[in-house]
């Protein structure tokens, strides 16, 4: 693993914006050990899972192995939506929401959005809707709670705003700012 430098920045008296380089090992056991949850569910669209999901799954199960006083251990999951504005509709909310419910996650879930708007915003709503009971608790229904992971510093402070659900945790990381952008020209109008 390399070494991460990790610059916190502060918003509303809180370090929740956490911006650096090789950031996977520091999101996965920050997560793991500020969010305890008995689920985690990594949401991402097809373009980012071909370059880091599996790191990610890789990462999250070594922290998870590595957890010993936790019982029983928390599951991680994934699941990947197509890229694109189009995925912001009625079926895409359905879809992420039917996967969450199928597999029984409850308001102790933590839900990690990896990608940039249009995953934030439509992960974002899903959590911020989708009303599910804690039978482990046994103290009613809530939320689930939503983490940030987005591949530039803009859409980092973007997310943090008024418009967006307010997200425990997010990081930027300019690792994933080295994509390449889309050469294909743009529609004459």
């Amino acid at each position: 693993m390399a070494d991460t430098d990790i610059l916190k920045v502060s918003i509303l008296g809180k370090e929740s914006i956490h911006c650096g380089f090789h950031l996977i090992p520091h999101i996965a056991q920050t997560v793991l050990t500020t969010l305890p949850s008995s689920t985690y569910i990594l949401i991402t669209d097809t373009n980012i899972a071909k370059l880091h999901l599996a790191a990610f799954e890789a990462e999250f199960e070594k922290v998870l192995n590595g957890l010993t006083n936790v019982d029983p251990k928390p599951r991680f999951l994934t699941f990947v939506i197509p890229p694109g504005e189009t995925s912001k509709s009625r079926e895409g909310k359905a879809s992420i929401e039917d996967f969450l419910l199928l597999n029984k996650c409850t308001r102790d879930s933590v839900i990690l959005a990896l990608g940039g708007g249009v995953i934030g915003d439509l992960v974002g709503f899903v959590a911020a809707t989708l009303y599910v009971q804690n039978d482990s608790v046994g103290d009613g229904c809530g939320w689930l709670t939503l983490a940030r992971v987005v591949a530039r510093s803009i859409a980092c402070v973007e997310s943090s705003s008024a418009r967006s659900p307010p997200p425990s945790l997010r990081w930027s990381t300019p690792a994933l700012e080295a994509r390449p952008r889309s050469t294909r020209p743009m529609a004459k109008t």
